[in-house]
């Protein structure tokens, strides 16, 4: 009967081993190039609505939040702008090619 305990014991150990490192490593290693899908890598690209803007600059909504956001061109509010990098709480946006 102790032999089965042992067998149990073992097998269980080897399954937490598994599950815990083996696992985990893996997906670290398969995962590891993939950008990041949130944080300030996963805004760029995205769209965003301007809601107000002065000559070169505003606030736009992404994702229900209100930024700060800076640009060359002028933009109308509630005109869909595209996000092309963040420096630090400041969103660099330029207009949506609406037309494609």
């Amino acid at each position: 009967m102790s032999d089965w305990i042992w067998i149990a014991v073992i097998c269980l150990a080897a399954y937490e081993v598994i599950e815990h490192l083996v696992f985990p490593l893996i997906f670290a290693l398969v995962n590891r190039k993939k950008p990041s899908p949130s944080g300030p890598q996963g805004m760029v690209g995205k769209t965003c609505v301007v809601k107000e803007w002065g000559a070169d600059s505003g606030k736009v909504l992404f994702n229900s939040e209100l930024w700060n956001a800076v640009g060359e061109e002028p933009l109308s509010p509630n005109r869909k702008a595209v996000i092309r990098r963040v420096e630090g709480l400041t969103l660099v946006v330029e207009p949506l090619d609406e037309r494609v």
